[in-house]
């Protein structure tokens, strides 16, 4: 997950969400917290009312799009976005490409490379693309690239960055290539 503080994050478009995604009841409403260590995370929390911790692996705990949006309008500024549950039963891949500012080539060239829906994270310095497809065993994180399907919630805020896909595309072939050139362990440092 991005580091530091949210202060302002990006306000969920509804409407820009890939209708692939909120076809599938795995939503929780999300908000900063800071650990002891000062480390921020973006923890989930249910859509149903006392609002207690989402986990990526309880499907009891997720909710429908329509509920976790309708949830997160109402918080009063509680919940700062609405996360998506990644499970490998979806078939659906979420790259998370943190720290865009200081990467910005390479996070272009990423994202070029899969071709699919892609959108800024809360924070405004973060890119998310989802792609139909599946990952190889092995590494997930390699500095700022991370690439997620199962056992992971993702914000998800509708600010799709408009020279790609408005859907989320088929791209396995894509996929095992930046997996194996900007995540797996064989891969040279970027």
């Amino acid at each position: 997950m991005s580091g530091g503080w949210i202060a302002d994050p990006l306000e969920v478009r509804r409407d820009l969400i890939p209708r692939e995604l909120k076809a599938i009841d795995a939503w929780a409403c999300w908000r900063c917290a800071e650990d002891e260590r000062g480390h921020v995370s973006k923890p989930p929390f249910q859509a149903a009312w006392p609002h207690e911790r989402a986990w990526p692996s309880s499907p009891e705990t997720w909710a429908t799009f329509e509920d976790a949006y309708a949830t997160y309008r109402r918080s009063g500024g509680r919940f700062s976005g609405v996360s998506f549950a990644l499970n490998e039963a979806w078939g659906i891949v979420g790259i998370d490409l943190d720290h865009v500012s200081e990467n910005l080539g390479t996070a272009a060239h990423i994202c070029e490379i899969l071709d699919s829906y892609t959108e800024i994270s809360p924070g405004k310095d973060g890119f998310r693309v989802f792609v139909k497809g599946y990952l190889p065993p092995g590494r997930r994180v390699r500095e700022w690239v991370e690439v997620y399907q199962a056992k992971r919630f993702l914000t998800v805020t509708g600010h799709r960055i408009d020279r790609f896909p408005s859907t989320i595309g088929h791209r396995q072939e894509q996929l095992e290539y930046v997996w194996s050139e900007f995540v797996s362990y064989a891969a040279v440092p970027a």
